[in-house]
């Protein structure tokens, strides 16, 4: 199985993110777990560093790593 991470950093906070923006993130997992991957979600103020520590702790052997369509400017 395939695995989908999402890091929450300190600025990503339930208090802090609007709710579209938390939809969106629990409907991409959603989608990964309808697809036959397993959500995983990981705090940390680094998100290269929680996802490098992850992959060290659970021996993911390939990493691919996405971003948003969306410019910073839109967040």
């Amino acid at each position: 199985p395939w695995e989908a991470v999402y890091v929450q950093t300190p600025g990503e906070r339930a208090e802090r993110v609007d709710a579209a923006t938390q939809r969106r993130v629990a409907e991409t997992l959603s989608l990964a777990r309808q697809l036959g991957g397993v959500p995983v979600e990981l705090k940390g103020a680094d998100v290269a560093a929680a996802v490098a520590e992850y992959a060290r702790r659970t021996a993911v052997t390939h990493v691919l790593v996405g971003r948003s369509r969306r410019g910073r400017l839109a967040r």
